[in-house]
């Protein structure tokens, strides 16, 4: 349970660039994760913050990205890890694969010397990994058997044409029970054991992060413009939280929950100096487009008593969202006091598809 002084998630607000970047299907969960190294800035406040940042009762977490200067900068990266010296599960016939990349680069500049600057950003992360789990599955003397006496049934398809692996662990038959079943003539075969396996999965994502800002006025004005791009994918959720053992055993037999997701986010603004007041003006343009599962879909969540990797399709669960803002903001200065007023319009369109 992720807290910031033990205030709970859901309550923080956490916002890029003074602009909203929450998902507002999940109360307190960013949007995008901003590539650390496009991060200028981290400020964290947990109490007394201005009223702008209402909405959240907690903590105020704002990211602020990286500018351009007059100088040219940039800089690339590669992390890399394996599993050649993770310890072994003790439960795991072998090692999970693990094969995790972390790669990109910046730079930023003038475009106009004093006046235009830009800062690009790009991170890319590949991750071939796995997860150990252990499935209670039908044994291959079941298989034979409802084969033999049934070929034509629900329950041979099902065996047969979404087969698990053969159990590691089986226990011996002497008597009919929930693990034995007898099949006449004094014999008896197991119906269920123990497996341990590997789900393996190969995560993907991409970012891309733009930023131009320009000043007026000898400086005293202000306008720029951000965007951000993100792209996500899996090829069955083996690794993703939101797939449960029970999904991950739909996953071993062959079915897939793959997820593909698109984020971005815009903000524009505008910042005014006047004699004895900022006013600071913005636009923001936030979309989530996400899908995990199977549109063609036809074999519904069938599970069976004694096992626990069951059968099924994963049918599309979809969520699309489009969130706009606009805000304005006026400091005031009065000698010793700071005066602050404004306001904000925020319109959220969101639809969902959920199985």
């Amino acid at each position: 349970h992720r807290t910031v002084q033990h205030i709970a998630i859901a309550a923080i607000t956490i916002a890029v660039d003074r602009a909203m970047n929450s998902n507002s299907n999940n109360s307190g969960e960013p949007a995008i994760v901003p590539s650390i190294e496009s991060i200028e800035e981290v400020q964290i406040q947990t109490n007394n913050f201005s009223s702008e940042f209402g909405r959240g009762n907690g903590a105020v977490i704002n990211l602020r990205t990286k500018t351009g200067t007059n100088q040219f900068h940039g800089r690339l990266w590669e992390f890399h890890r394996n599993a050649a010296l993770n310890a072994r599960n003790f439960f795991a016939t072998s090692n999970p694969p693990l094969v995790f990349n972390q790669f990109g680069g910046n730079a930023g500049g003038p475009l106009i010397k004093d006046k235009t600057f830009f800062f690009g950003n790009y991170e890319s992360t590949r991750n071939a990994t796995g997860r150990t789990a252990a499935f209670q599955v039908e044994t291959p003397q079941l298989r034979d058997y409802v084969t033999r006496t049934a070929p034509n049934s629900i329950a041979n398809r099902l065996l047969t044409g979404f087969a698990a692996p053969a159990p590691q662990q089986v226990g011996t038959c002497t008597a009919a029970n929930n693990n034995c079943l007898s099949i006449g003539n004094g014999q008896f075969i197991p119906t269920n054991g123990t497996l341990f396996t590997t789900i393996n999965d190969y995560v993907r994502n991409n970012q891309y992060l733009g930023r131009v800002d320009h000043s007026l006025n000898d400086g005293k004005d202000k306008i720029y413009g951000r965007y951000i791009f993100e792209n996500q994918a899996d090829n069955s959720g083996a690794t993703s939280g939101s797939v449960s053992q029970a999904g991950l055993g739909r996953v071993l037999r062959g079915e897939r929950g793959a997820f593909a997701g698109r984020f971005s986010n815009t903000n524009l603004g505008y910042t005014k100096v006047l004699q004895r007041a900022v006013n600071d003006a913005r636009f923001a343009f936030q979309t989530i487009s996400t899908n995990r599962g199977n549109d063609k879909a036809v074999v519904p969540q069938i599970t069976v008593t004694g096992f626990t990797a069951g059968w099924g399709d994963f049918f599309n669960s979809a969520t699309k969202i489009r969130t706009y803002e606009l805000r304005d903001v006026l400091t005031l200065d009065r000698g010793r006091h700071a005066l602050r007023v404004g306001g904000e319009f925020r319109r959220l369109f969101k639809g969902l598809s959920i199985a």
